[in-house]
């Protein structure tokens, strides 16, 4: 079976487990009938009102494919993405216009990153390792903007 198959069949197993889960939590906390004191529905509201105010900037690195050879196994393996950086909420927008100036230097830490990963990091379904991995490299090269998270969007991986 190809690995992109085996892949995303995990993904596909783990994403209705997760939707089970959330409707049975949700399905339980309205079944039981249970309110929240007058004073913490008021403290969520205000919680929930900040969060929808704040708008964390990102930086999009666009589309990242990467074709690996490696000799020694006889092996070819592809990777391709869509990535972005989220940073602070108190990031100056006129940085963030900067920063895409070096969308080709932080590509480049981030191709790095791919290469040097092992087979389990792109098995992984929620690629925890390779997030990091990417993110100590992205926050190394910025020094003084680190960035929050990274957010990779229709990830495939495939050998050959």
């Amino acid at each position: 079976m190809n690995t992109s198959l085996m892949i995303n069949d995990k993904r596909i197993r783990f994403s209705k487990l997760l939707l089970c889960l959330l409707s049975i939590a949700l399905g339980t906390s309205t079944a039981m009938g249970q309110e929240a004191p007058a004073e913490d529905q008021g403290a969520s509201a205000s919680q929930e009102a900040t969060t929808e105010n704040v708008v964390q900037p990102k930086l999009d690195l666009g589309i990242i494919e990467i074709k690996n050879l490696e000799p020694t196994r006889n092996q070819t393996s592809k990777v391709t993405f869509e990535m972005h950086l989220t940073l602070p909420a108190d990031t100056d927008p006129a940085l963030v216009a900067a920063l895409g100036h070096w969308q080709h230097r932080l590509r480049e830490q981030v191709i790095v990153a791919i290469r040097v990963a092992e087979l389990g990091d792109y098995l992984d379904p929620e690629l925890v390792r390779l997030r990091k991995q990417i993110l100590y490299r992205v926050n190394r090269l910025l020094k003084g903007t680190q960035a929050e998270n990274v957010l990779l969007a229709d990830f495939t991986f495939s050998t050959e």
